[in-house]
């Protein structure tokens, strides 16, 4: 998780991982920061470590993130 949030910051993203714990589940919300640095909106929330795992994954192959949401 580390990796990933450092590629996010060395790449100058504005995607960014905040990952907190809810009783025994580890959970991370992907957010995009405006140009203060402060968080501007929220993508993705309560993503479960296996599914950062695999999100990990495909930003270190150079994939990119995918997020599929409505207006």
């Amino acid at each position: 998780m580390d990796d990933t949030h450092l590629s996010l910051v060395t790449k100058e993203s504005p995607f960014r991982l905040c990952v907190y714990r809810e009783k025994e589940e580890v959970l991370v919300d992907i957010v995009t920061l405006d140009k203060t640095r402060k968080i501007n909106r929220l993508y993705n929330r309560t993503i479960t470590h296996n599914d950062m795992e695999t999100l990990g994954r495909q930003i270190h192959n150079g994939m990119g993130l995918i997020l599929d949401y409505t207006v």
